[in-house]
């Protein structure tokens, strides 16, 4: 990330519910504790009007 030297991942899901999307969550929280779990960072969305829809 940046000059940090951390580095990230991005998951991408079209699909995805809310529902599902705060259940991933959730579970993540659970095992958060633990150095070789992925830790969740954030949540972004992309308003699909905003999508070049030529490419």
């Amino acid at each position: 990330w940046g000059d940090s030297g951390t580095i990230m991942a991005i998951k991408y899901s079209h699909n995805l519910t809310i529902k599902e999307i705060v259940n991933e969550i959730k579970m993540q929280r659970e095992v958060d504790y633990h150095a070789n779990i992925i830790q969740f960072y954030g949540i972004s969305r992309l308003e699909t009007s905003s999508i070049d829809q030529n490419s």
